[in-house]
């Protein structure tokens, strides 16, 4: 039997199974730990970012094609939108999931061997490929048997820790040159943050989670007291930030009130599920679009900031 080929309509397919604008979040994170490595007089320059992006940039985009595929159960009952319900393509197009395995596998491979290559260059040492492949396969099993951590009720975890450790963490590394607890003032505000993304992706596809089998935080409490919680998270992310401001903690020679001011953004964003409940899907996706791109703006604002400064 002759293997199945991809052609134009295919490859068209394939780069929406990627939801390339989830991209932007990973590279906002990953330069927020780059920058603040700069402002904290690491080597830094911009090949360095470059190659360093060039390790991350595959891994992240691996986790599209691993979630399409072992969420397509799931996403057979749900239409979907920008930020959740998968993108449809293999449930239109049973026949693409092999390519769909082989994309995210390649990817994954590509950023292995990009972190061998880096740490050769940049004399980064064995922990940091080592490093690579941990959130990889974070990454791969949070969909992916026999973890599958998003159907076990751990996938706010392991996507708390991706957003607010291991990516601008590996954004400092590469460009500090060495692991050091440099960025640890910003983690207990990051890792809020990254549970109130996981909530908001979580949120429009409740029905359907509950028919696929997952267990998430979002079908165990339904979805108006899920968004009442992504508000009390932000809210806290926001004290912490003004907390660090206000009592001088933040890094050495780093100006937290940017930090501070921009977190209101996503606080205020976040609010209007207080009055106007969401209990309908389309309701919903409306106010989980405004919260997303909240924090988009939060963490853009910081990135240029920084970028400024220096």
């Amino acid at each position: 039997m002759v293997p199945y080929m991809p052609l134009g309509e295919d490859i068209k397919d394939m780069l929406i199974m990627g939801r390339l604008h989830f991209l932007l979040g990973g590279f906002l994170l990953f330069s927020l730990g780059a920058l603040i490595a700069d402002a904290m007089g690491g080597p830094g320059g911009l090949p360095r970012f470059l190659m360093g992006y060039a390790v991350f940039f595959p891994a992240h985009l691996s986790v599209s094609y691993s979630n399409d595929l072992y969420d397509v159960k799931a996403d057979s009952y749900n239409t979907p939108s920008p930020f959740s319900g998968g993108s449809g393509v293999l449930n239109r197009r049973p026949e693409l999931r092999r390519w769909a395995f082989i994309l995210s596998v390649t990817l994954i491979m590509i950023s292995l061997v990009m972190s061998l290559i880096f740490m050769i260059i940049f004399d980064m040492g064995v922990l940091f490929p080592l490093y690579v492949l941990m959130g990889a396969l974070l990454g791969w099993f949070y969909t992916a048997p026999p973890l599958k951590l998003s159907y076990r009720g751990m996938g706010e975890i392991s996507t708390a820790l991706t957003i607010g450790l291991l990516v601008p963490m590996m954004g400092y590394w590469i460009m500090m040159g060495k692991l050091d607890p440099g960025p640890l003032p910003f983690a207990p505000s990051l890792l809020l943050y990254g549970c109130t993304f996981i909530l908001n992706v979580q949120v429009p596809d409740v029905e359907a989670d509950l028919l696929g089998g997952k267990r998430s935080l979002v079908t165990r409490v339904g979805r108006e007291k899920a968004l009442d919680l992504v508000f009390i998270l932000s809210l806290m992310a926001s004290v912490h930030l003004w907390g660090l401001y206000l009592m001088g903690l933040g890094p050495v020679g780093m100006d937290m009130l940017p930090f501070a001011l921009a977190s209101l953004v996503p606080v205020i964003a976040s609010m209007p599920s207080l009055v106007s409940r969401a209990r309908n899907r389309r309701r919903a996706t409306y106010m989980v679009t405004a919260n997303l791109g909240s924090n988009f703006i939060f963490l853009g604002s910081i990135d240029l900031g920084l970028l400024l400064l220096q």
